[in-house]
């Protein structure tokens, strides 16, 4: 990586095993975590992606937060949080609406914090879900899909989000109901 990039320049994903991880170990390193330049196209799979010092000693690590989304449930204004992997997935939300980049993963929670026990689950007999979308963004080739899975995959031990679904994505199978899958 050329020494010109700043932190500012960098995406951040998840952390690194330890402190002493690549170029985290040449400071004060208080969060060592994987990036990559912002400006590469190949992002995550960037040649001069590596472990690099997040936060040194003094500064203060930002807590963490994912969006809130305005929804409607059996007539009551409800907030939910939308969750994702943040090593590779990105979601903003203003208000009722909800924004995402391509190869991403959303979950809805009903609180803030992580919790892969806690995800959102609406019952769904006898009501309905309402939707707008706007797929004038999506690429060919590329699908956007909604959809409903039982989760937590109770045999998933290696993704904190646990996923599942139908396809066995990841080997783990839990029921599925799609409702959208579009370009």
């Amino acid at each position: 990586m050329p020494a010109t990039l700043t932190k500012d320049e960098l995406e951040f994903g998840e952390a690194c095993s330890t402190l002493a991880d690549q170029e985290c170990g040449d400071v004060d390193c208080i969060s060592c975590s994987y990036s990559w330049p912002k400006a590469d196209p190949a992002g995550w799979e960037s040649s001069d992606a590596m472990c690099r010092c997040q936060y040194e000693e003094g500064e203060v690590i930002p807590i963490f937060s994912y969006p809130e989304l305005q929804v409607e449930v059996d007539g009551v204004e409800t907030t939910l949080f939308v969750q994702f992997p943040k090593s590779w997935s990105a979601a903003e939300t203003d208000g009722t609406e909800l924004g995402f980049d391509y190869n991403n993963r959303l979950y809805l929670s009903s609180q803030q914090e992580f919790d892969a026990t806690k995800y959102f689950t609406p019952n769904m007999l006898g009501g309905s879900l309402e939707y707008d979308v706007d797929l004038s963004e999506v690429g060919c080739g590329c699908v956007a899909a909604l959809y409903t899975i039982l989760m937590p995959s109770v045999e998933d031990n290696e993704d904190p989000f646990k996923y599942c679904d139908a396809n066995q994505v990841g080997g783990h199978w839990c029921p599925e109901f799609d409702i959208m899958e579009a370009n």
